[in-house]
């Protein structure tokens, strides 16, 4: 075995070790900026409405992408063949380090002579050498900046906020939270004024609660059988049974209802649903 073949081998071993840098400063820039990049768009938020997986979806997706990534860069890194970017870099090679290497089960003068001299040249090839200089400190410098960026977008928590993406979503995975003190859904019949208002303050409208939730507001359906000339539906929070003086019972409608104190033009105000609300509940006190 003629000496080049051994200089060749251990120079081809050394240009893969480096082409293995170069996928790993290629995946960490890859992985930074996928991450960057899912982190912002704050796809945590999305993917743990399906599933919650041992760890952050933004990292695995990044990891996977970024692998794709720089497997698809370095895919044809196992086949180089180094005798041509040998040969191209060192002129005094060029021909005669294929030509012996072609040739390297003969054994004859010619040949010997010829492995020689490629194996005197050869010994001065820095594997490094092999390398695109520009192009690896250009690799460096992308993945220092983007690890970088990674790190202070993480630590700031730049991102958009759930607020945001529940607006966008909303459609997709519909909206959480569902009934209780927030809202009140009408099914479309009358019946369901019972079945909703008041679910968690351990009643129905009929029943003994005077607190109705409605579009996220406590109201106060509490009628007063006397006040004076009218009556005045007012939220919870002002209510003072202190102030109001009786009188005798009379029928409630909330259509009839023309009070002076200003109260018929606030319930005016109120909205269709507070208003249906009000006008079954005070219709339902007139019969007791």
């Amino acid at each position: 075995m003629y000496e080049f073949v051994n200089l060749l081998a251990k120079i081809r071993a050394s240009f893969q070790r480096y082409l293995r840098i170069l996928f790993l400063i290629d995946l960490a820039a890859s992985l930074s900026i996928f991450y960057m990049i899912l982190f912002i768009l704050n796809i945590d938020f999305l993917i743990e409405k399906l599933w919650r997986p041992p760890l952050p979806p933004s990292l695995i997706l990044s990891l996977i992408l970024a692998f794709l990534t720089s497997g698809m860069m370095h895919r044809k890194d196992s086949r180089i063949n180094v005798i041509p970017i040998i040969e191209k870099k060192y002129s005094e090679l060029s021909e005669k380090l294929r030509t012996a290497y072609d040739n390297k089960e003969e054994e004859n003068i010619i040949i010997e002579d010829l492995a020689e001299k490629v194996s005197g040249s050869l010994a001065k090839v820095p594997p490094s050498s092999l390398i695109a200089k520009k192009i690896t400190i250009l690799k460096i410098i992308i993945a220092a900046l983007m690890i970088s960026a990674t790190t202070l977008v993480s630590f700031t928590h730049t991102q958009i906020s759930p607020e945001t993406l529940q607006n966008f979503t909303q459609p997709i995975f519909g909206k959480e939270g569902g009934l209780g003190n927030e809202t009140v859904v009408l099914e479309g019949r009358p019946e369901a004024l019972e079945d909703k208002v008041g679910a968690g303050k351990g009643g129905k409208i009929l029943g003994k609660p005077t607190i109705a939730s409605i579009e996220g507001k406590n109201i106060d359906l509490l009628l007063y059988q006397g006040v004076g000339t009218g009556f005045e539906v007012r939220e919870s929070s002002e209510t003072r049974k202190g102030e109001f003086v009786q009188s005798p019972l009379y029928p409630v409608d909330i259509v009839a209802s023309n009070v002076s104190d200003g109260g018929y033009q606030a319930l005016l105000g109120r909205s269709a649903i507070e208003k249906d609300l009000i006008n079954r509940y005070a219709f339902e006190i007139s019969k007791t």
